[in-house]
């Protein structure tokens, strides 16, 4: 199961970085951005039918991250038995015992002030 989850998870990051160029190389309908900047670079590329073969390009990446994503969350979570991650946290009663004694002093110190906050109030 690990090994399918990393290589999942390289499939994720590659396809994402992919995505990411291959969004950046359109020209966008204002004809700004990195499209004006690149100087046809995609019709360099891909000849005169750039822009149908970069959104086909586009939505083949963005079909392959979403999917790998959701296997590999998919396959996570059964590995882990569906544990959510407070069950997997630990806390023993010395550590607890410095967070218990701080909320009861900010108790106190919250119980001190709202009787003074009050008082003038009240005139």
């Amino acid at each position: 199961m690990a090994t399918i989850s990393v290589i999942l998870t390289i499939i994720s990051v590659l396809t994402a970085i992919l995505l990411t160029v291959v969004v950046l190389i359109q020209n966008p309908k204002g004809q700004g951005g990195l499209g004006a900047i690149g100087g046809g670079v995609s019709e360099a590329m891909f000849g005169a039918s750039a822009p149908s073969a970069l959104v086909k390009i586009t939505v083949a990446l963005a079909v392959v991250f979403l999917l790998a994503t959701l296997f590999n969350a998919a396959i996570m979570g059964r590995a882990r038995q569906a544990k959510s991650i407070g069950d997997t946290i630990v806390v023993t009663p010395e550590a607890a015992a410095p967070v218990a004694e701080a909320a009861a002093e900010a108790v106190e110190a919250a119980a001190e002030a709202a009787p003074a906050a009050e008082a003038p109030a009240a005139n």
